[in-house]
């Protein structure tokens, strides 16, 4: 199973307990945006109402101005909500991985990596949660007025889909280039966060050396941060573009349906020409809301992308590693620990050949003082971590 549907398949999971919430918001966030819709249609109805349909248009405008209040309200509390508690669980789910990773796994991805994910990267998915339910609603009331449209007239209808379709591809074509100079940065952030502790943590050193502090700051911190800021402006230029694009295809639309209405459409009322008008007019903005959350959820898929990473990194076997200790009778002494013929290989380095410890052959029994010794980085942290079960051999067997 890859990253991807494994990081779903957990989603899922956490919004199993909270589906009555999601479907209660999700026909909420239908009414509200079904509702604007219909208002438009009362208000272009009203333009052109005689005295006797005064009565009728205000109700009929109060109730659904009711609804799209009710609607809105309860679709972003309950989304808000239900993102939130995800989020919590997403980060306990985390933090549990971690607790019960393999050592050498943790070791292996680093801390430089694994901050920024369970920060950086759980924020960002916690910031698109909470613009979701506008999201939708927004997507809900263009799907609206697309109907409507189509109401008054199905080649006016046909006119604006076709802008639409020419409209989604330059936004797919930008969404796709923009999430992969997302992922491009947010791979460059877990080098910067690496040179912060970096100089941070190596601060004495650094200050006693003049060229070497300059080299960390001009050739490592300055051209990250520079390269960070040159994808992250690409990317959103791109997005940035696609939307004026779009914008400006809508008023190509109005400017086209209203030049050709006299010689394709010379019966239709005015009403039919105002309703178009309308509705387009104000298709822009819930348009531009839907468009303007695109960049985010870009980043929110990239960061999905390397929890997703994260969470299959550190998969262990051992999965009753934070459950209560059963209370035990009395205390189990080791008397001996026994390591048979046990190696242990490390991930080969580019360019040179994996180190290989082993095969080791060990009886220490309680008691004993065993000194290990041995010149650096011939194994003797490696060997300390297996006898403590820290390190799971790849061949042979730890005895206790």
């Amino acid at each position: 199973m890859n990253s991807r549907s494994g990081l779903t398949t957990q989603i899922l999971q956490l919004l199993r307990p909270y589906w009555p919430l999601v479907l209660g918001g999700s026909v909420l966030g239908v009414v509200g945006g079904a509702s604007v819709a219909a208002l438009l249609a009362v208000v272009n109805h009203g333009l052109y109402a005689t005295q006797a349909d005064v009565v009728t248009l205000f109700f009929a405008f109060a109730g659904l101005c009711l609804l799209i209040l009710i609607g809105s309200i309860g679709a972003d509390i309950s989304a808000n909500y239900v993102g939130q508690r995800i989020i919590a669980e997403l980060r306990k789910s985390l933090a549990a991985k971690i607790l019960a990773a393999p050592i050498d796994q943790l070791e292996i991805y680093r801390t430089h990596r694994l901050i920024p994910v369970l920060t950086q990267d759980v924020d960002t998915i916690s910031d698109f949660a909470f613009f979701f339910s506008s999201f939708f609603v927004s997507l809900v009331i263009a799907l609206g007025c697309m109907v409507y449209l189509a109401v008054l007239s199905w080649q006016l209808f046909l006119i604006t889909g076709v802008v639409i379709v020419l409209g989604s591809l330059a936004h797919g074509y930008a969404r796709t280039r923009g999430v992969r100079g997302f992922s491009t940065a947010r791979e460059a952030e877990d080098q910067l966060h690496k040179q912060y502790r970096a100089i941070a943590e190596g601060a004495k050193e650094l200050r006693l050396n003049r060229v070497r502090r300059r080299r960390v700051y001009v050739e490592q911190l300055q051209q990250t941060v520079d390269r960070i800021s040159s994808v992250q402006i690409r990317s959103i230029n791109l997005f940035v573009t696609a939307r004026a694009f779009g914008t400006m295809l809508f008023f190509v639309v109005i400017g086209v349906a209203l030049t050709l209405r006299p010689f394709l459409w010379p019966d239709s009322p005015a009403a039919v020409s105002s309703g178009f008008v309308l509705v387009l007019l104000f298709m822009r903005g819930p348009i531009d809301q839907v468009i303007g959350i695109l960049p985010a959820l870009g980043r929110a898929q990239v960061a999905m992308r390397r929890i997703a990473e994260l969470s299959e990194q550190f998969s262990t076997p051992e999965h009753d590693l934070l459950a209560s200790a059963p209370a035990a009778p009395g205390k189990t002494a080791i008397e001996s620990i026994e390591l048979r013929g046990v190696t242990y290989a490390f991930r080969a380095v580019p360019g040179s050949d994996p180190f290989v410890l082993g095969p080791v052959d060990l009886f220490v029994r309680q008691g004993d003082i065993v000194f290990i010794v041995g010149q650096n980085g011939s194994g003797k942290t490696t060997l300390i971590k297996l006898l403590l079960g820290l390190y799971a051999p790849h061949g042979g067997a730890v005895l206790w």
